[in-house]
């Protein structure tokens, strides 16, 4: 048996219930993992892009462990050449800040720790251009190299196409998240989209 462990930034434990005989509710365990470690704590993760107010910007954030180096992103017009570079700022949230239970109590199955959200703004962005960029650091690690097109200048002959979806699910992995990717997916591969849009929920995503 295998599956797709996803990086929460902490070590993990799987464990394996059976339930009683009696449908009585209860479930003995049966059997556990040794601790699973992610391989880099600090490994940029959820990697979104958001366009500026202006025509010239992109909004460029991700998530890590640490916030102990200033984040970056590197960029440029060719994927072996990323010229230029942009720093940003960081922020995160603690149980106290939320609302209600169980997310404002720390502690097991309660509140989660986020990470630390990272924010870059790219300037001077050209219009209808693709840009190839990476974020991270030299110290914890870059991502992989991403690509994307920014949108038409303010044409009102210009044509638009978007992708819109929201509220797909947990993780990439459950059926339902994976069926909308693929869905989304296979738009971009025979269709000219100018942007993909998340609606929301977009805490997990």
């Amino acid at each position: 048996m295998s599956w797709q462990m996803i990086n929460l930034r902490r070590p993990l434990e799987f464990r394996y219930y059976s339930r009683e005989k009696n449908c009585s509710g209860y479930y003995s365990s049966v059997a556990k993992s040794a601790i699973v470690q992610p391989f880099n704590y600090n490994a940029p993760e959820q990697i979104h892009l958001a366009y500026g107010d202006r025509i010239d910007q992109v909004f460029v954030s991700y998530v890590t462990n640490s916030s102990e180096y200033i984040p970056e992103c590197q960029y440029g017009l060719n994927a072996s050449s990323l010229q230029w570079h942009a720093q940003g700022t960081t922020i995160t949230y603690k149980a106290s800040d939320m609302c209600e239970g169980k997310a404002n109590i720390p502690g097991p199955q309660t509140f989660i720790d986020p990470g630390y959200m990272h924010t870059i703004i790219l300037e001077n962005i050209r219009p209808s251009t693709t840009y190839f960029y990476r974020v991270g650091n030299d110290q914890h690690g870059w991502s992989s190299v991403l690509s994307f097109t920014n949108r038409p200048a303010n044409d009102a002959n210009a044509k638009v196409t978007i992708v819109a979806y929201g509220d797909m699910g947990a993780a990439p992995v459950h059926p339902g998240a994976k069926s909308t990717m693929d869905r989304i997916r296979a738009q971009l591969m025979v269709n000219n989209i100018t942007c993909v849009l998340h609606m929301g929920d977009i805490s997990y995503a």
